[in-house]
């Protein structure tokens, strides 16, 4: 049996598409590459306030709000991560900024992670293997 809409249903779930769709902004092109510390240009129609929200690979959140003359500002992304686009009481756009440069802190974290792992690989072995004399290996009786 298959399963069927009512006419009410659709209606619903229609008007609901409609609205989910509706709320998206635009404030910065869809394919743009964001760096910390470029500039970008970002279109704010009628609105004399930009709302950024950033959120540097955390819960925490800094935002930070800006007066906005005409319909375009000038922004410079400050930190990697994501960040929220918005004007008060409009909808909200996200987007993703990347470092600017190598960033110094992973090849850091990367070369003491790594000590940990094979340095300690490496005592166990000593352990395991230095113990034993070749005497106590080649002077075991045959079974």
């Amino acid at each position: 049996m298959l399963f069927r809409l009512s006419s009410i249903s659709i209606m619903v779930i229609t008007i609901g598409l409609l609205c989910a769709t509706s709320a998206k902004a635009q404030y910065v092109e869809a394919n743009e590459i964001f760096t910390a510390g470029q500039a970008v240009n970002v279109s704010v129609p009628q609105a004399d306030t930009l709302i950024i929200t950033y959120r540097p690979g955390s819960n925490i959140a800094e935002v930070q709000k800006v007066a906005v003359s005409g319909n375009t500002y000038k922004w410079t992304p400050k930190e990697a991560g994501l960040v929220s686009l918005a004007t008060p009481g409009g909808p909200a756009q996200t987007v993703s900024v990347s470092f600017g440069g190598f960033p110094v802190q992973g090849l850091i974290v990367l070369i003491i992670a790594g000590s940990i792992l094979f340095g300690g690989a490496l005592y166990a072995s000593v352990n395991l293997f230095g113990k034993a004399s070749p005497e106590a290996i080649t002077d075991r009786p045959d079974t």
